[in-house]
């Protein structure tokens, strides 16, 4: 890691524990001031501007004219934002209980109180779930009769619908299932499972006089790493995931049952990935040793979590800094990767029409003429450049033994 990655990291942790303040010794804030740019950028990438600016306030660094303004202009920008989506939450929350269905609050509002400060988590739209298929399709009607307009999206497991009110566009995430769904079918039926039916835990965030329905804490601690699996899987993620991680664990560690989440990891095949993550939390933003051990029955080579960071790193928030970071492959030969990843893309793209097993080959086709268009013209990189960084990013994944269900069996003290 770079200098200014693991100074910010120390300030990441400073956020969440403001008893470490003594962490940062006088040596370290001098750096703080030398490296400031490199931090704000780092911040600003990874979506942590307000936690980084009140890490510098608390420090008492000094800002030049130009940071300061930059601060002032984004800052107040990012809380009103907060509180914006606050009210689209409550709203959102009225309409719903006013159906007879059962409904999950995900991320967004669940995370807030998890935090020493709610402006510390930036959030741009409300995701709620509805895994019964029946009322999940009454929601969608619903929504739609009010003036929720739906946005064309290439995934399985959720709508995207937006709503205007006030010169405003709000955006809302409505998932049928926690996560899309995965090359492994034995995952995907045990996800399916987990959360057909979970009883709803009645949550409420004073500060905003905002009661909601979410899914149990144990059930919410494994949506978060599928959450953080669904975009690694992908472009990637970045910090801020790793610090809702961290900042959750420790806000809910006496509601989570972590035997049980233990055996669910374990049946899941992702103990690894949950081991590499929990572990970097601990190195990097100061998870306490206690809770980190209740996930990690096994150390990993230390390699793993370099490269693991170096992913998180370069990742910015959603894998957004590097359009080559298009998506990863976890099953097969090199040939059958490819040919795999194509078949699915058409699944996503055509999701109705690949029904038709006749119209594959055609659409196989114009799937990867769409693959091509799209590199050239709009991420304008080369497809060589993509599947090098996709090949590397494989690599990674292999060695944190996903979906392996024997890995952490190996690997117990």
């Amino acid at each position: 890691m770079k200098p200014e990655e693991t100074l910010f990291c120390s300030l990441m942790d400073f956020s969440l524990h403001p008893d470490k303040k003594e962490n940062l010794n006088q040596a370290m804030q001098e750096e703080i001031v030398k490296l400031l740019p490199e931090l704000i950028h780092i911040a600003d990438l990874h979506n942590l501007l307000p936690a980084l600016y009140d890490s510098l306030c608390q420090l008492e660094i000094p800002l030049s004219p130009d940071n300061n303004s930059f601060f002032l202009q984004r800052i107040p920008n990012i809380c009103y934002g907060n509180y914006d989506m606050l009210g689209f939450t409550k709203k959102i929350i009225a309409i719903l209980s006013s159906l007879p269905i059962t409904f999950y609050v995900l991320k967004g509002v669940t995370l807030l109180s998890s935090y020493p400060k709610m402006e510390y988590r930036k959030y741009g739209d409300v995701d709620i779930l509805v895994p019964e298929p029946q009322e999940y399709k009454m929601a969608k009607k619903h929504l739609l009769s009010l003036g929720f307009v739906p946005k064309k999206d290439l995934v399985d497991h959720h709508l995207e619908l937006q709503f205007n009110e006030n010169n405003m566009t709000y955006l809302l995430e409505l998932h049928s299932k926690v996560i899309a769904s995965q090359a492994n079918r034995f995952f995907n039926e045990q996800l399916e499972h987990i959360y057909r039916n979970p009883v709803p835990v009645k949550e409420t965030f004073a500060d905003a006089d905002l009661t909601f329905p979410m899914l149990p804490h144990t059930e919410n601690a494994l949506y978060l790493l599928l959450h953080m699996l669904q975009h690694f899987l992908s472009a990637g993620f970045g910090i801020k995931l790793l610090y809702d991680w961290t900042a959750y664990l420790e806000h809910s560690a006496d509601k989570i049952s972590f035997p049980r989440l233990n055996d669910i990891l374990s049946t899941l095949g992702l103990t690894g990935f949950c081991n590499a993550i929990t572990l970097l939390c601990k190195q990097y933003l100061g998870l306490p040793p206690q809770i980190a051990a209740s996930l990690t029955p096994y150390m990993q080579q230390e390699e793993t979590f370099d490269e693991l960071m170096e992913d998180i790193l370069s990742a910015g928030e959603f894998g957004k800094t590097d359009a080559a970071r298009l998506l990863v492959m976890q099953k097969g030969g090199v040939i059958s990767q490819y040919l795999y990843e194509l078949h699915r893309q058409m699944k996503n793209r055509f999701q109705k029409a690949h029904k038709i097993f006749l119209l594959w080959p055609f659409l196989w086709l114009a799937t990867g003429i769409c693959f091509l268009w799209n590199n050239h013209f709009l991420r304008k990189i080369k497809t060589s450049a993509l599947l090098a960084t996709t090949q590397k990013r494989q690599r990674l994944l292999r060695s944190l033994n996903l979906f392996d269900t024997k890995q952490a069996k190996r690997q117990r003290f």
